[in-house]
C-alpha cells in the first residue's frame, strides 16, 4: 500500500511538473485577459459618459426648440389679434370716410343747389330799365 501511495504521489508530482508550463501560460492569459478587460470596461465606462452628455445636450436642446415653438405660438397669436384690431379700425375709418363724403357730398350739392336758386331769383325778377318790363 505505501508503494502505491508512494506511486500516487509520485504521479501527481510528474502531472503537476508536466502541467506547469501549461499552467504558468494559463496565468499569463489570464492576466493578459483581465487586463484587456479592464481596458474594455474603461472604454464602456468613457463611452456611456459621453452618450449621456450627449443626452443632456440633446435633451436641453429639445427643451429650447419646445420652448421656442411656444414662443413662436404665442408671437402669432399676439400678431394675428393686432392684424385683427387694425383690420378692424381700418373698416371702421373705411366706413367713416364713406359717411363723410356722403355728407360733405350732400353739403356740396345743397350749397350749389342753393346757388343756383339764388341766379335763378335773380332771373325771374324783371330788371328796371330793361323795355317790355
Amino acid at each position: 500500500m505505501k508503494k502505491q501511495i508512494i506511486n500516487y504521489v509520485v504521479l501527481i508530482i510528474i502531472a503537476v511538473a508536466a502541467n506547469y508550463p501549461i499552467y504558468k501560460d494559463l496565468q499569463e492569459s489570464v492576466k493578459v485577459a483581465q487586463s484587456t478587460i479592464s481596458n474594455a470596461m474603461s472604454v464602456v465606462s468613457q463611452i456611456d459618459k459621453n452618450v449621456n452628455n450627449f443626452k443632456t445636450k440633446v435633451d436641453s436642446l429639445e427643451n429650447n426648440l419646445l420652448k421656442l415653438y411656444v414662443r413662436t405660438d404665442i408671437s402669432k397669436a399676439e400678431l394675428l389679434a393686432e392684424l385683427d384690431s387694425t383690420l378692424r379700425t381700418l373698416e371702421h375709418m373705411q366706413f367713416e370716410t364713406h359717411a363723410i363724403n356722403k355728407r360733405v357730398s350732400k353739403i356740396a350739392q345743397n350749397a350749389i343747389k342753393e346757388q343756383f336758386e339764388e341766379k335763378e331769383d335773380i332771373f325771374k325778377q324783371p330788371i328796371p330799365g330793361l323795355p317790355g318790363f
